[in-house]
């Protein structure tokens, strides 16, 4: 074929220019999406949009840049997929509490798998109602105090690992070690199942739940999804996640359903005793405000609205910075410095509702938040009775963050422990 009587181009090459003009102009119209609205937001890149930014700085750097520079409310691109970024607290209520009705549901893209529809964090509509009354007895006070001799168990598994990696002066990592103790708590509540992961690094369920907790939000599939995500219904079936990893933990479910867990009690710390220690409770606090355990909370609104004079369209993935809340010096004073008496008795009062979102806000938040926060209490008590803590060459003073949506350490994080 001639253009313009001038050059002879095959017809394969016109073809791929057309897809290619096509492609973009798609990219152009999608992208519109908050100039239409009078948004305020970054110019985005097409079919990209924040991707590269995300990949060089990691997800919560570039939030928290997004919002120091637009405001308390800023469109953005994942891919193609819209994002409305928020951290002003007005919306934040209107969105995740005065109106839930109308903001139920976590984004589409959060749905990817059958497998996920079923998940009492991603689930929808009236099937997440029903997950979350059928779970939520699990996490009574009663159940609690239950659960309590099982973390005892995993504490001594804790503190002898402890011992072990610690002998001779050597440095501890602290990321592995706790996240460990994580997930033996988590097999013996769970699942009823005993697993020393520390010492058995190999253990089937060891293995798989590292997998299952290993997204890449750069891997192929989750960026085909938010490149095009009028193509979620075409893609939905391939794994986000390591398909084994989720068998394996759907067969130990099945087959744990009917054995009964045993356990006995000790002088341990308790249920009872580790939440009457107010300054541990303002330190983990603390510590939750400055290392949120993830950096953002979505929601998609279920039809065109309105909230504190931002129109919202149907669809539209509202996201919540944590972490740009949580350092916001309107409502935390110095915000980066470490001062556990912004949650004392007499300072508590003062915060500023909806500016502390560890576990979320609203009728979704966290289910299993008074399950992590025993957890995390029992620990460090019984560490701190077996252990001083000393810093070493490899300790990193701010810890350089991982750049995913989970907070975690990207080098681990070094101590050494002293026995007392």
């Amino acid at each position: 074929m001639e253009v313009l009587g001038l050059v002879a181009l095959p017809n394969w090459f016109l073809m791929i220019v057309a897809v290619l003009f096509l492609l973009i102009m798609y990219s152009v119209y999608k992208q519109s999406y908050f100039w239409s609205l009078g948004i305020p937001g970054p110019t985005p890149i097409p079919f990209l949009g924040i991707i590269p930014s995300v990949v060089k700085q990691g997800l919560q750097e570039t939030d928290l840049r997004l919002m120091q520079k637009y405001g308390r409310h800023v469109g953005t691109f994942f891919g193609n997929m819209p994002q409305l970024l928020i951290t002003d607290p007005e919306m934040i209520t209107e969105i995740f509490v005065r109106r839930f009705s109308e903001f139920t549901d976590k984004p589409q893209s959060f749905r990817n798998t059958e497998f996920f529809d079923s998940a009492v964090n991603v689930a929808a509509g009236e099937h997440w109602k029903f997950l979350r009354s059928t779970l939520s007895p699990t996490f009574s006070s009663g159940k609690m105090r239950n659960m309590t001799p099982l973390i005892s168990r995993c504490l001594e598994k804790l503190i002898q690992n402890a011992k072990n990696m610690s002998e001779g002066g050597n440095s501890v990592e602290m990321k592995n070690l706790f996240g460990a103790f994580t997930l033996d708590v988590i097999c013996s509540t769970g699942f009823g199942i005993e697993v020393d992961s520390q010492s058995n690094p190999n253990d089937p369920f060891v293995v798989n739940a590292r997998k299952a907790m290993s997204v890449n939000i750069v891997g192929p599939r989750f960026l085909l999804g938010m490149m095009f995500p009028d193509l979620h219904r075409f893609i939905r079936n391939i794994p986000l996640l390591d398909q084994k990893a989720i068998d394996f933990f759907i067969d130990a479910t099945k087959s744990v359903l009917n054995e009964r867990r045993k356990s006995t009690s000790d002088k341990q710390p308790t249920y009872d005793n580790v939440f009457k220690l107010q300054y541990l409770d303002m330190v983990v606090n603390e510590t939750l405000r400055v290392y949120p355990p993830g950096s953002r909370l979505s929601r998609e609104a279920s039809a065109d609205t309105e909230v504190c004079g931002v129109k919202i369209p149907k669809g539209l993935d509202l996201t919540v910075v944590i972490n740009a809340v949580h350092f916001d010096p309107e409502f935390w004073p110095n915000p980066h410095n470490f001062d556990p008496e912004r949650f004392s008795p007499q300072n508590k009062g003062k915060i500023k509702p909806f500016t502390f979102l560890p576990f979320g806000v609203g009728p979704r938040n966290c289910i299993g938040m008074r399950l992590a926060l025993l957890e995390a209490k029992m620990a460090i008590v019984e560490m701190l009775q077996n252990f001083r803590f000393c810093t070493v060459s490899e300790t990193e003073i701010p810890p350089k963050l991982d750049k995913s949506v989970l907070t975690k350490p990207a080098n681990g994080l070094y101590l050494k422990l002293e026995a007392l």
